[in-house]
């Protein structure tokens, strides 16, 4: 029996910066558990990789196990090497959805992945643990000398009930990160960890863009019972009390989903329950039995309102059935989300519109499109791509996350089409009419946005009137200056201010601001002199060792994300505000990446980063609550914040609008949901913080 079983969840395992503990881990941890052995789950999601590093290192492993999914597969593989490169006898195990497909190719490429287990990991695991013959255990792939060997299919797991329970303990839920918002029986969703379980596997679709029918085999569900003593495990010894259920079709058995229902409020389970399923599965009665239990949110995989579309892509389900799956939920007191594709096989304008036009039917609450149909391995669509020659396996092997399907329409084709279904606007003919028309539909919000901002510029002890108050105030009190540096110092802030606003207040749209703030910002340019740089040193010491993905905001002319990068061994980004340094950055650090733009408006998407580094430059918004808002929004749940900014004497100089004392830091770290862990001040006098984001900033 091997001793020592270490389970990985990359770190790349989140979808827009939210992710859930990895449960197809937790249920193998159990397994393994029960079986004798002593295993460590170590999630990457929350620690990065200095953390998942440690443990292979320390932790000395018999056997690694990754779990693997099509747009992570790159990092899956990067922990295998790491087990090798620390351990070379221990066994690395892959399992997941890629692997089960790409087997063959991913054990022809990388040596350093000894076995693929294919499809239900819990039986196949506790075989290898029990160091069963390789040639003897049924559902892996595996080499034997240069020969790749399939063994034989594993039946499915019929009975659900029969699998243990995941091994909850071994991961901390409450460093998870919150979903949603409002308040549902008196739970707090944009405060409250949300947790997934799983009712079922498989679904009883067979959807030409989706793999799930071939990796599950058709679909199994648990009893109610046992569900409900999961759950009741989960409320009284973990205080969870927000649960996802992520089936890909929670509600297909019927009875079994109110008698789960009628568990939860007979044994007085007070949680939020959000779930995803298909609009042919749901009635009246289970539905107000799910809004009694505490469900609060249900997602439909529309697709689309094309009846055409929806016979090519083999969803069985036509929109008179979704219009009334819809209704019902909302009658019940349940938000409905609509999943959306757009650009699938067949799209057109005509196809789009219909889509546009029942969700001006069905009015549901949120929609969803992702913007483009993804390609991804062992799908019908998949194949079809391979014979129109827009890929083949070879794909796979490249760093790219997945392919948009994009045979039939090119990718600004596909934005306008998807930018059509959210704001559910129909599309003219020709498709260039439709950006201008696009645009001009915004102007009633914009407008409303900027009386909202205007608002706020008048009022308020922030506000950038009294900012500028407060400048000119302290520009008089350098009487002992000369009179040329005054009049320098008054001219500047005089120029700063029109286009300042300009930028954050009269455009505040991020695809506004990519048209003028190249024209607009003109800062002086700056080098980093060794004090700078020493300084920089100095305060990256605080940086904990977990954080591997740095935002470095203001780049330090380049030299800080180097050293960050370079130094610190960290996957840093700069970004800076100013074209002088841009231009200075690159050319005496071609190979750092170096982002351009408005710090009000961050050009990443939400939770892409572990840490962002902020010194001195945060002084300079004119809008700090945004400001700290864009931070958190880049920031993953318990990232951290770094930032430094010069004390109050130095508000009279340059274009410092946003001198904040300790304690109006201190404010603004709270609303905008950060913890300040640590805070101290430099050499030069200024202040630096160390703050972990704890939740979403409330919406401006």
């Amino acid at each position: 029996m091997m001793k020592r079983v270490l389970l990985v969840n990359p770190p790349e395992s989140k979808q827009d910066g939210f992710f859930n503990p990895p449960l197809g881990l937790l249920y193998l941890a159990e397994v393994l558990r029960e079986a004798g052995a002593h295993v460590a789950v170590a999630d990457g999601c929350l620690d990065g990789w200095p953390a998942i590093t440690e443990k292979i290192k320390n932790f000395e492993p018999h056997m690694v196990g990754v779990t693997c999914l099509t747009p992570e597969r790159k990092a899956a593989l990067r922990v295998a090497r790491l087990a090798k490169e620390y351990h070379p006898q221990t066994l690395t195990v892959m399992g997941g959805a890629h692997p089960t497909i790409m087997d063959r190719q991913i054990l022809e490429n990388y040596a350093y992945v000894d076995v693929i287990a294919r499809g239900e990991g819990e039986e196949t695991i506790r075989d290898i643990a029990r160091e069963v013959p390789l040639a003897e255990i049924a559902g892996i792939s595996w080499r034997r000398g240069h020969e790749i060997v399939r063994n034989r299919l594993r039946p499915p797991i019929q009975d659900l009930d029969t699998i243990p329970f995941p091994a909850w303990d071994l991961v901390d839920l409450n460093r998870y990160p919150a979903r949603g918002h409002g308040v549902v029986n008196a739970i707090n969703l944009a405060e409250v960890p949300r947790i997934s379980v799983i009712f079922s596997r498989g679904c009883v679709g067979q959807c030409h863009f989706c793999s799930t029918w071939w990796i599950w085999k058709g679909w199994r569900g648990r009893s109610a019972g046992n569900m409900a003593d999961e759950l009741s495990l989960l409320y009284h010894e973990f205080g969870i009390r927000h649960v996802c259920f992520a089936d890909d079709t929670m509600t297909v058995n019927r009875e079994e989903v109110i008698k789960l229902c009628q568990e939860i409020v007979t044994r007085g389970l007070k949680v939020a329950l959000h779930l995803t399923t298909r609009t042919d599965c749901v009635d009246e009665e289970m539905l107000c039995w799910l809004r009694e239990a505490g469900c609060y949110e249900i997602a439909y995989g529309i697709e689309t309102a094309s009846p055409r579309l929806l016979q090519s892509m083999g969803k069985e389900v036509e929109p008179a059935t979704a219009d009334k799956a819809v209704a019902m939920t909302k009658k019940a007191g349940i938000a409905a989300t609509t999943l959306i594709i757009v650009g699938n096989v067949g799209e057109t304008v005509e196809t789009i519109n219909e889509t546009v036009n029942w969700l001006a039917r069905a009015e549901p609450e949120q929609v969803g499109s992702v913007g483009g149909l993804w390609i991804l391995p062992g799908t019908r669509l998949c194949a079809r791509a391979k014979r129109l020659g827009l890929l083949d396996d070879t794909y796979w092997l490249t760093d790219e996350p997945y392919l948009v399907y994009t045979h039939e329409h090119d990718p600004r084709t596909l934005q306008l089409f998807s930018q059509a279904v959210r704001w559910r606007k129909k599309l003219v003919k020709p498709l260039w009419l439709n950006f201008p028309r696009f645009l001009l539909s915004r102007i009633p919000e914009r407008l409303m946005t900027l009386a909202h901002r205007i608002k706020g510029l008048t009022k308020g002890s922030h506000s950038i009137l009294a900012k500028a108050r407060e400048k000119l105030r302290a520009q008089r009190r350098l009487i002992s200056s000369p009179f040329r540096e005054r009049l320098k110092g008054a001219l500047s802030f005089v120029r700063d201010l029109p286009y300042s606003m300009y930028l954050s207040w009269v455009f505040p749209s991020r695809t506004w601001r990519r048209y003028y703030r190249h024209a607009l910002n003109e800062y002086s340019s700056t080098t980093a002199w060794p004090e700078a740089q020493a300084q920089h040193i100095e305060l990256l010491k605080n940086l904990p060792p977990s954080c591997s993905r740095v935002l470095d905001l203001g780049c330090g002319d380049g030299w800080s994300v180097n050293y960050i990068k370079q130094k610190l061994g960290k996957d840093a980004v700069g970004f800076t505000c100013n074209p002088q340094e841009l231009r200075f950055a690159r050319h005496h650090y071609p190979d750092v990446r170096i982002r351009f733009g408005d710090m009000h408006a961050l050009p990443f998407r939400d939770g892409k980063f572990d840490a962002v580094y902020c010194r001195e430059v945060y002084e300079h918004s004119i809008a700090p609550y945004i400001a700290m808002c864009e931070m958190n929004r880049v920031l993953c749940y318990h990232g951290h914040l770094l930032i430094n900014i010069p004390d109050e004497q130095w508000l009279a100089y340059d274009s410092h609008f946003s001198v904040l004392t300790e304690s109006q830091m201190t404010e603004m770290f709270r609303k905008c949901r950060f913890e300040l862990l640590q805070k101290g001040r430099t050499p030069a006098g200024h202040y630096w913080y160390l703050a972990r984001k704890t939740g979403q900033a409330p919406g401006l």
